[in-house]
């Protein structure tokens, strides 16, 4: 830690100081919240998008005291988040699968896909992949990205967009601390060094999280009363860097955290302390955009990812032999790839746009399993693949209030599956404005959803052969999604939608005590219908507030009702002045019952978090005080495949962040 942190101040205090940013410039980075990319990988207007969007703003990550990405994600229409207690899963539109990781979504940082290679994860752990002092905005694009994006883009894309060195202006330090002994530090550099314009970024958090919860199921089976203690503690640390000149720009992270599991994931020992999960990723990409002539643009980039984690599962038996006893077992995933990707944008006059692009890539991943105590080998899968894509979209606008889309996608992935070797979709959508104030978006798209490395491949020995997850179909998905978006006045604006999805082969996953984790298609459809009411609000001196509902059901034909997924999501937040520089942030959710279980449910539940926020009360001095789930509300999650046989997981009570930055 203190090794870290020293690195982290020499690397800052080499660079130049903050310069001032003119007014012009910062009216012209506030337009750019009404603007969206990773929609059409071009900047479109947002009352143009096909799509539904919502856009969180860095102020309003600072006044409703959001300490991560999953505390951003909480606060969109729609959305919900599921804690296990490992990692935070996203549930949307009432879909919210446990043990999912989170595969059904796509992850961006400035429209890089992040999702590792194994599990298809986006990963929002912790502090995510980058800190919320380096966010300017985090766009989020429900339904299918599949046109542009691919696998993982099926129930939404998540762009972060880091601050511009405009944003920061300077070296901007903060440091927070809070309840579960939470302490976090964080560095950002933002600015010009010989003409570059750079952002830097560092940032470790350090928690002991709960320190005694309490698991009914385990009280049954006699495992310390149903008490784990000092086992949910964590670690996390990020760097993170942007180098942009002209239309170069190179940029790369770096991420590594620590998290200690109190559930007995995969059916380990209880209240053992030596369950942990140790997981790093990180990519480069250098990209290069230019102009062949006025109204024709290229965009090429060249990519790297990695990733690697292992899982340290405590056991009282081996698998081979019975009469073994403690050991310990090891899950060793890595996986990299790298690949390249052209597009050209064409607009070929005002009526008219032509996106055309391809991708190609090259996937290595390894699953390990051994027994490191006794040198056993349970697990051992590598597997090296090519694929490539071909995309399209055409726009064009036959009138004034009137944009068509019209898009098609093909990918290739060789015979890595079997029955399954490329697949060609389709995607439609039209925007209709009956008035400058209101307009109508309707789009038709197609999906897939392809097994991931740990649900295809992740096979085990075992003296009765091997045990796994064979002949998996790919998930194929449906939507139609429309939407009504009008304003109300200068102060309000409301909008209205409706959505259908058709899932067929949908992959779960289920645990038994004897066999563990088994991944299969499910054997009747899944269908999704629901819809959202969001009004949003504005005021003078900074008022700012939003107001959301949502209802959704899915459901498969045999099982009915879909495990965690709600049927009612109610939200609402307001933001004020309450003197001079202080600003009052205050959040509200709500969220219906949800199935556990075949035939048991966890309770419906409310909470309120709320936010004093102080800007520049000395020089360029800012503090925050957080309070989140205002009224200690008790109320758990349910649990997933990992924690069998826990079904409920219990959550945080009343808890509190204090966070103070400086930038020089």
């Amino acid at each position: 830690m203190i090794r870290f942190l020293t690195a982290v101040l020499c690397m800052f205090s080499i660079l130049p100081a903050r310069a001032y940013a003119s007014e012009d410039e910062l009216v012209y980075l506030r337009e750019e919240v009404e603007t969206v990319e990773s929609v059409s990988k071009y900047a479109q207007s947002l009352k143009d998008v096909p799509a539904d969007v919502t856009i969180i703003t860095s102020d309003e990550i600072e006044k409703y005291g959001y300490r991560d990405i999953s505390d951003i994600l909480n606060a969109v229409p729609g959305f919900y988040m599921t804690y296990d207690r490992t990692m935070s899963n996203i549930g949307i539109r009432g879909f919210g699968r446990p043990g999912d990781y989170n595969s059904r979504v796509l992850l961006l940082v400035d429209g890089h896909p992040v999702n590792d290679d194994i599990y298809g994860t986006a990963d929002i752990n912790l502090s995510g992949p980058v800190d919320v002092d380096l966010i300017s905005k985090v766009e989020v694009i429900k339904g299918p990205g599949y046109l542009y994006f691919g696998n993982n883009a099926v129930f939404a894309v998540i762009n972060i967009v880091t601050k511009r060195p405009l944003e920061v202006d300077g070296l901007m330090l903060s440091t927070e601390a809070g309840s579960l002994s939470t302490y976090k530090g964080v560095a950002t550099y933002g600015g010009t060094i010989s003409d570059y314009d750079t952002i830097l970024h560092a940032s470790y958090m350090d928690s002991k999280g709960k320190e005694r919860i309490y698991f009914p199921e385990q009280e049954q089976t006699g495992s310390n009363n149903g008490i784990v203690e000092d086992s949910d503690k964590s670690w996390h640390k990020t760097f993170y860097t942007k180098i942009k000149k002209d239309g170069f720009q190179i940029q790369g992270m770096f991420r590594e955290y620590d998290k200690y599991l109190p559930t007995a994931t995969n059916l380990t020992l209880f209240n053992d302390k030596t369950q942990h999960w140790n997981p790093n990723y990180s990519f480069i990409e250098l990209s290069y955009k230019g102009m062949l002539r006025n109204s024709l643009d290229y965009t090429v980039r060249g990519f790297y990812n990695s990733f690697e984690e292992k899982f340290y599962y405590p056991y009282d038996d081996d698998l081979n032999d019975p009469n073994i006893g403690y050991y310990m077992w090891l899950d060793h995933q890595i996986s990299y790839h790298y690949g390249a990707e052209a597009r050209v944008d064409w607009r070929i006059n005002d009526r008219n746009r032509v996106l055309i692009g391809t991708e190609v890539r090259n996937t290595h991943a390894e699953l390990h399993a051994t027994d490191i105590t006794n040198n056993g080998t349970f697990v051992d899968v590598n597997k090296t693949y090519p694929s490539y894509s071909l995309f399209g979209q055409y726009e064009i606008r036959p009138s004034n209030n009137l944009i068509s889309y019209l898009g098609l996608r093909y990918d290739d992935y060789g015979n890595l599956y079997n029955g399954f070797r490329s697949v060609l979709l389709p995607y439609a959508a039209i925007v209709y404005s009956h008035s400058d104030t209101g307009r109508f978006k309707l789009s038709y798209s197609e999906a897939y959803r392809t097994p991931s490395a740990f649900e295809a491949f992740y096979i085990t020995n075992t003296p009765d052969g091997p045990y796994g997850n064979a002949d998996l179909n790919i998930e194929r998905w449906h939507l139609v999604n429309g939407m009504y978006e009008k304003a109300l006045s200068d102060r309000a604006d409301l909008s209205l939608g409706l959505f259908r999805y058709w899932i067929s082969d949908l992959i779960d996953s289920s645990t038994t005590a004897t066999d563990g984790i088994i991944y299969n298609n499910v054997a009747s459809d899944t269908e999704g219908t629901g819809g959202e009411l969001g009004i949003s609000l504005r005021g003078d001196g900074g008022k700012r507030g939003n107001l959301s509902y949502s209802y959704q059901l899915f459901r498969d034909k045999i099982n009915g009702q879909l495990l965690n997924s709600p049927l009612h999501i109610a939200k609402g937040r307001f933001s004020f002045p309450v003197y001079s520089r202080l600003f009052l942030g205050v959040e509200g959710l709500y969220i219906s019952e949800r199935k556990k279980s075949a035939l048991e449910w966890v309770s419906a539940h409310g909470k309120v978090n709320t936010t004093l926020s102080a800007r520049n009360i000395y020089k360029n001095l800012d503090i925050s005080l957080g309070v989140y789930n205002l009224f200690d509300e008790s109320y758990s999650d349910p649990g997933s495949s990992d924690t069998f046989p826990i079904t409920a997981i219990e959550q945080n009570g009343r808890t509190f962040r204090l966070k103070a930055s400086y930038t020089f």
